[in-house]
């Protein structure tokens, strides 16, 4: 069997085999699905230099979402 840990690194590979290989043969919805709980289960934390970032950028007036959360699952540190 496998841990989340695990379940969450295949995810980040069939992520990828999916969007640069999109002609090899996909998961099945169910396990597909069983990996992106997995990855998506953990919180992003962000590091102090990204929060740095982040406030300058609102001094900057430049908007952003901060630790932005994609439909896949991917987190961004800003988009």
């Amino acid at each position: 069997t496998f841990e989340a840990i695990d379940l969450s690194q295949l995810y980040q590979f069939w992520l990828f085999m999916s969007i640069e290989h999109p002609d090899v043969r996909q998961l099945e919805p169910h396990l597909q699905e069983r990996l992106r709980r997995a990855y998506t289960r953990t919180t992003p934390r962000p590091s102090r230099l990204q929060r740095n970032v982040s406030a300058a950028m609102c001094q900057l007036g430049w908007t952003h979402d901060f630790e932005y959360v994609t439909e896949e699952g991917l987190s961004l540190d800003m988009a």
